[in-house]
């Protein structure tokens, strides 16, 4: 088990040596050299992350906040560890963010370490596009992303590029780079076969 202490730098290690280094999102390696990133760990169960999830969205958007900010929040509750209770937090996270009147102004992006996309196959490297090593929840401002994506070319490829570039590695590579980027024993590696 990793100390808590450890996740934010062993989750900005992943995201430099995975995300970007795969050139997975084409906006995080920016946000991440500009120090725009920000890594929180909630040990608490759901009453817990949906108080934190507030206070963090409402932080995001305040006045004089920085309008790049991204807000990666790893949950380290055993109840998050289900990729079905994780999804059932997706879910309540967004009716709360529909309750805080933060439609339109914060996203909420979702990665878990048994992510799955439905149809594909469970050993498939195309689910790794969307894996972290610990659930997370993505903050980010809808007015930021906004801007990312009227820059670049053709944002529709990106999920396409990913997948393809990840099938191309194979699941054994792909498995291999996250482990030498998040540390051993943080990523799942057995797939579900359900």
């Amino acid at each position: 088990m990793t100390p808590d202490s450890d996740i934010p730098a062993r989750l900005l290690g992943w995201l430099d040596g995975f995300v970007v280094a795969e050139n997975l999102c084409p906006f995080a390696g920016h946000a991440l050299r500009a120090g725009q990133v920000e890594v929180g760990v909630e040990q608490g169960g759901l009453e817990a992350v949906l108080e934190r999830l507030a206070h963090d969205a409402q932080r995001l958007v305040a006045p004089g906040s920085d309008p790049e900010a991204t807000l990666l929040l790893a949950l380290t509750a055993a109840e998050f560890a289900d990729l079905d209770d994780y999804l059932d937090l997706i879910g309540i996270a967004d009716a709360l963010l529909d309750s805080l009147s933060l439609r339109g102004e914060v996203q909420l992006a979702s990665f878990h370490p048994d992510y799955l996309f439905e149809g594909e196959p469970p050993g498939d490297p195309s689910h790794w596009t969307n894996r972290a090593p610990w659930p997370l929840l993505h903050l980010l401002r809808e007015d930021a992303v906004e801007r990312a994506v009227a820059r670049h070319p053709d944002p529709d490829a990106i999920p396409v590029r990913n997948v393809a570039h990840l099938r191309a590695l194979g699941i054994d590579e792909v498995r291999r780079r996250v482990q030498a980027t998040a540390g051993r024993g943080t990523v799942a590696t057995p797939e579900r076969t359900a």
